[in-house]
Parts: structure tokens; sequence; C-alpha cells
């Protein structure tokens, strides 16, 4: 494999806490093999859906009628067919993730990722470099230097006010920072029992002492917190 063909991604930690390697490919129609035991598992799931198309019975697949038969016609079977033969034959060796027609497949052996390229021969690889696992890393010196997360849980109305609260009171300041996107997701979700916030939402601050605002404020929702850097 030529050299300049591996990406280098820092980050830190590697990809699953042990994979060194990445390669992504694209099969159109990967996207129904996540939940596919094998190819004749996965035709005959298609076949299903040509049905209901057929019947337009179900209102979410007659309003995407010209989508699903686009769809359907697009899926290349017999590269469909390969990867479930290649999943089958590595499965002990690598860990796949599906994103629509985009499969990632992790794996410590970067020779047999390789090997992908019979089904597509455009893969990109993508090597991690693991630096300090409490650090997260940016191209450019970051505005703060710690962020703290909050926990993929549910949530409750009080906490969603503490949140705007929160916002009110300290989001001018340069010193801490809510990220945007949960004080839109408050303002625009109707909180309810059934309410649950996504991992990804984080504080940003500068002195390590805020951290005891931030605990009044929001107690047991924060997760993890780690330190920002520019990349070395």
């Amino acid at each position: 494999m030529e050299l300049f063909k591996l990406k280098i991604e820092k980050r830190n930690k590697l990809y699953y806490g042990k994979y060194p390697y990445r390669a992504t490919l694209k099969v159109v129609g990967s996207a129904y093999t996540y939940y596919s035991k094998n190819y004749d598992d996965f035709c005959a799931r298609m076949q299903r859906h040509k049905n209901d198309i057929n019947k337009s019975q179900n209102y979410h697949i007659k309003d995407r009628h010209e989508y699903w038969v686009k769809f359907l016609d697009n899926i290349n079977y017999l590269k469909i067919k390969e990867y479930f033969k290649w999943r089958e034959n590595n499965a002990d060796y690598v860990t796949i993730r599906v994103e629509g027609d985009k499969i990632s497949v992790f794996c410590c052996d970067l020779n047999l990722l390789t090997t992908l390229e019979t089904i597509n021969p455009q893969v990109t690889y993508t090597k991690a470099i693991a630096l300090k696992t409490d650090t997260l890393y940016f191209k450019k010196t970051p505005k703060f230097k710690y962020r703290t997360f909050f926990k993929s849980k549910r949530i409750t109305t009080e906490f969603g006010q503490n949140i705007l609260d929160f916002a009110k009171r300290y989001n001018t300041s340069t010193e801490i920072k809510l990220s945007s996107s949960i004080v839109k997701f408050i303002k625009e979700r109707n909180i309810n029992r059934y309410t649950y916030l996504h991992g990804s939402y984080f504080i940003d601050y500068n002195n390590e002492s805020v951290k005891s605002l931030v605990y009044m404020f929001f107690g047991e929702m924060l997760g993890k917190t780690y330190y920002l850097e520019k990349e070395p």
C-alpha cells in the first residue's frame, strides 16, 4: 500500500480504545447490512421493502416512493455479497460501523484492511495516534483550557431551566461557555419524562475553580472533564 494513502489522526485514544487503523469505503445499500445476519437475510429485507412499496400500505413508504424505488434499484448486490463474505471471514479481527452507505472498519492489521479494495478500490485509510487520554486536541489554540461533558441521560424540566439560567448569567463571560447546541436543544425541546440529553454537549471554562460553580448548577448530570490543547 502506498504510504501517501495513509492519513494521520491525532486523538486522545485509539479507535474503540484498541485499534490504530480505520478503513472507510462506500457500498451502496450497506445501510441495511447493519442489522442483517447474512446476505440471504439482507435480500429478504430488501424484498419486503419492494413488496411494501408495491402495496403502498405504509404512508411513510408511500410518501417516499420515488426515493425507495431509486434506492433499491441502485443497490449493487454483488458488492453487498462480497462485503458479507469479508465481514464473516474477518469478524474476529475487526469492529465495523455503518453510517448510510459508508462502512468504517477498525483493525490492528493494516494489511488486512487493504483487502477491502476487492469490494471497492476507493478505500481511505487512517492511522490514529493516541496522545494524552485526558486531553482533547485542536488544529488551532482553543479559547478555553477545560471542557466538561454532560452525561447522556434523562433530563428534567429543572435541569432545562438551570441551563437557561446559567446561559443568561454566564455565557457572556470570556471565562465560561456552554456549547450553543445544548442551549438551542433546551429552548426548542418540550421536556418530558422521555427526553434524554446527548453526551456530546459540554461546557468550557478557563479557571479550574469554575468547576465548583458548574457542579453547583448541574451536579450529577456532568461527566468527564478534559484539558484542551493545540495539537503538538
